[in-house]
């Protein structure tokens, strides 16, 4: 009696792809240092200080707007 491995293929074909797909989300070394999560500026900007130029060299900083349940 002959059986057909065309189930078995698929199957792998499906969960090989999966299996790397996951791989992103396990870390197998050590946390990393909060130095590393922290951004901090070189120099300071005194509060209330204003600064004038041209529109065409303006940047925007926005702050992202996400759901709390992601903090």
């Amino acid at each position: 009696m002959m059986t057909h491995n065309r189930p078995r293929h698929s199957a792998i074909l499906v969960a090989v792809p999966l299996i790397l797909a996951l791989s992103g989300c396990v870390s197998f070394g050590a946390k990393a240092p909060p130095t590393l999560l922290v951004l901090t500026a070189e120099a300071k900007v005194q509060n209330g200080a204003a600064k004038t130029g041209d529109a065409s060299e303006a940047m925007i900083v926005l702050i992202p707007d996400i759901p709390r349940k992601l903090d």
